[in-house]
């Protein structure tokens, strides 16, 4: 679809916007720290005051206030940007401009690794990339992905059986344990 002038300057503008929200955001966390050193009640009271605003959202700004959650990482909600805001506030902003590098088996079945933006991973991708404070490198993304495909071999292999026998009795492995003669009376009681 071609864009023209006017929806061009229209987005512009809405863009502008939305960044201008942000830094209202900034303002508001800094402002809720301090308020917040002056009244460690404030969540409490903020949310008697105001239902509509949630804990969490107040626990964000304070995040945002004290400087330890890049606040453009409040503009998406997707798995990569749940991981990102882990890190530490100079490794968000540069995963939110800069793509992570994602470690996977190409079509020939040879091992690769793609460059792709936080924003576009899925929630398998962003658990893979992202260690609890660190971006994992793609070699240890390798690694991992390569120990639960194992796990998943093994788990697959290993079937344990609805019961065993043992001599003249059945041991179901629901616990539930029968001698051959109840067995039997079971048996006859079905047949019957």
């Amino acid at each position: 679809m071609k864009m023209t002038l006017t929806s061009r300057i229209e987005i512009t503008n809405f863009v502008a916007l939305i960044w201008q929200g942000v830094a209202a955001w900034v303002q508001a966390g800094e402002m809720f720290v301090r308020l917040l050193e002056k009244n460690p009640q404030l969540y409490e009271q903020i949310t008697e005051e105001h239902p509509n605003i949630t804990t969490s959202t107040l626990a964000r700004f304070e995040q945002i206030g004290r400087g330890l959650v890049a606040p453009g990482l409040m503009l998406c909600e997707c798995p990569g940007y749940d991981r990102l805001e882990k890190l530490p506030l100079s490794q968000q902003k540069h995963y939110m401009e800069e793509p992570v590098q994602v470690y996977e088996v190409n079509d020939m079945g040879e091992d690769d690794h793609r460059s792709i933006p936080v924003t576009k991973l899925t929630a398998a991708q962003a658990r893979q990339v992202f260690d609890k404070d660190r971006v994992r490198p793609v070699e240890e993304q390798k690694r991992i992905l390569e120990s639960a495909a194992q796990k998943k071999a093994i788990s697959a292999k290993v079937r344990v059986p609805d019961y065993n026998i043992k001599g003249k009795r059945v041991e179901f492995t629901s616990g539930v344990t029968l001698t051959a003669s109840q067995l039997t009376s079971i048996l006859h009681q079905m047949m019957k």
